[in-house]
């Protein structure tokens, strides 16, 4: 290989050279040094001064005499043709630097958590909703049962946890806000208890078929209160669903006993294909949270896009959560 085209690793320009290089060129284009220091911000004696010292960096002439009109060097010329386009391009990219000022400009990335209605009604809308008033905004959502081994891969991640589990499950390195906070609730079908019987008793659990979902629960128990006193059920997995929405349907279709966030079953409950179960007990509680990486680590488009998540979360998630009619539930496979 001639030395030519042998790769070259090069220190960085030094800023200062830049600048005067940069002062060159509007000198050409103003032809004096006064009008060209007014060009750049600067002195007169200092314009003079980086004329001096480019030319002595450089090691050869870039005019002749005292005035620089005519006076070019075709070493100057040369210098002069090949920056002008950088000052050109220099200038560009600052103008369009300016419509991130102006307006949202990036891309987001969610990952969220499988959930009946939060997931596809939503966080959709709210989705739809931010990218109506930003339409150069960019948005990818993945959705997963195991959202949170994914947050090294996205901007924010939407996932559930307990009361139980709650602090060992907190990545450190992620700020947290919490979007819902709801009770479960025990539910299997009338067509269930008929066939099985009703268990009274937290520990008759252990005798029935309980419908266990690996995106609630790492630890495989499920937890019961009364009197201050907590009761953990280790739960048979005879039937282990990692998705919530077949959770929900193998409970309507008498499969099992299921251990549900309230809001997920409260409209099957009152169409009646669902019955809570062991209602004397106080019962664990689960959180959705938002997770995301430190202001200080992500950029003015994502940082927009937490604050109007955020700012209108709660609306509506009773708009559409609380107030949502049974019929609009759909479960695969089940027609309610």
């Amino acid at each position: 290989m001639s030395e030519i085209n042998k790769p070259s690793f090069q220190k960085p320009v030094d800023p200062q050279l830049m600048a005067k290089i940069l002062f060159f060129v509007e000198l050409v284009n103003m032809k004096t040094i006064t009008k060209a220091s007014e060009r750049c911000g600067v002195s007169k004696s200092t314009g003079s001064r980086w004329l001096c010292e480019l030319q002595d960096e450089l090691g050869i002439p870039l005019y002749q005499g005292s005035k620089v009109d005519n006076k070019i060097t075709d070493a100057g010329l040369f210098l002069y043709e090949q920056f002008s386009q950088v000052n050109e391009d220099v200038n560009e990219i600052l103008n369009q630097l300016t419509h991130y000022a102006t307006e949202t400009i990036g891309k987001v990335s969610i990952c969220c958590a499988p959930i009946p209605l939060y997931s596809e009604r939503l966080v959709l809308t709210l989705i739809n909703d931010f990218t109506k008033l930003n339409p150069n905004v960019e948005v990818q959502l993945v959705v997963t049962p195991r959202a949170m081994e994914h947050s090294h891969l996205h901007d924010f991640i939407m996932s559930s946890s307990t009361s139980n589990t709650r602090q060992s499950e907190e990545p450190q390195h992620l700020d947290v806000t919490n979007l819902l906070e709801e009770s479960f609730v025990t539910v299997a079908s009338p067509e269930y208890i008929r066939q099985n019987g009703e268990p009274l008793i937290p520990s008759e659990l252990t005798n029935h078929r309980c419908l266990y979902s690996g995106s609630f629960f790492d630890s495989g128990q499920w937890i019961f209160r009364d009197s201050n006193e907590t009761i953990p059920i280790c739960i048979d997995k005879k039937l282990q669903i990692s998705d919530s929405v077949m959770v929900v349907a193998a409970a309507v279709s008498s499969m099992g006993i299921a251990y549900l966030p309230k809001f997920m079953v409260n409209p099957l409950i009152d169409e009646g294909a669902l019955v809570p179960l062991l209602t004397e007990y106080e019962t664990d509680r689960w959180y959705l949270n938002l997770y995301y990486h430190p202001s200080n680590r992500t950029s003015q488009c994502v940082q927009q896009f937490r604050q109007f998540f955020i700012n209108n979360h709660r609306d509506l998630a009773q708009q559409l959560l609380v107030t949502t009619k049974p019929a609009e539930i759909k479960v695969p496979g089940i027609l309610l």
